[in-house]
C-alpha cells in the first residue's frame, strides 16, 4: 500500500513548533516558558510573568514584562531584564553578565550564580549598577566577591 502525505493541518501544526514566532509576537497565553537557544542571537522579548531559559551563547537579550525566573545556562551572553518581585535568576553559563530590575522596589529575587566568570547585577532606578555580594538584598549563592 502506497504511503499517503500527512494532512495539511499537522504539516502547519509541526511547522509552527519548528519555526520561530514573527518579530514582535505576543508571548504564548498558555505560560509556556520562553526558550532563547540560538547561538549569537541578539534580541528583545517579552517575558511577560513567563519563565525564561537563555541557552544559546554570545547573545545580548534584553527582556521586559516581569519575568517569573531567568536562568542563562549559555556562556558569553549579556542579559538586562525586568524582573517580578521575588523572581528566581539562575546563572550557571560561564562569562555571563546579567543585569535586572524589580519594579517598584518589589522583593528582592533569589539569585544562584554558579557560572565562572559570571555575574548578577541589580540595576538601581539611577542606571547605576549594584553587584550581588553576599550580605546584599539578593544574595549570589556560589560567587566569588570580585
Amino acid at each position: 500500500m502506497p504511503a499517503t502525505a500527512p494532512p495539511i493541518a499537522a504539516l502547519v501544526a509541526a511547522a509552527a513548533l519548528i519555526a520561530p514566532p514573527p518579530a514582535g509576537a505576543q508571548p504564548v497565553a498558555d505560560g509556556a516558558p520562553l526558550a532563547l537557544d540560538e547561538d549569537g542571537q541578539s534580541r528583545g522579548a517579552d517575558c511577560a510573568g513567563r519563565d525564561v531559559v537563555i541557552g544559546g551563547s554570545g547573545g545580548r537579550f534584553t527582556l521586559r514584562g516581569g519575568c517569573r525566573s531567568v536562568s542563562v545556562l549559555g556562556s558569553s551572553d549579556i542579559v538586562h531584564a525586568e524582573l517580578q518581585a521575588g523572581a528566581r535568576v539562575v546563572v550557571s553559563g560561564n562569562n555571563v553578565t546579567l543585569r535586572y530590575v524589580v519594579p517598584d522596589h518589589g522583593a528582592a529575587p533569589t539569585v544562584s550564580v554558579t557560572g565562572a566568570d559570571s555575574q548578577a547585577m541589580h540595576d538601581e532606578p539611577s542606571g547605576s549598577a549594584a553587584p550581588l555580594l553576599p550580605g546584599t538584598s539578593a544574595p549570589v549563592i556560589g560567587a566569588e566577591p570580585p
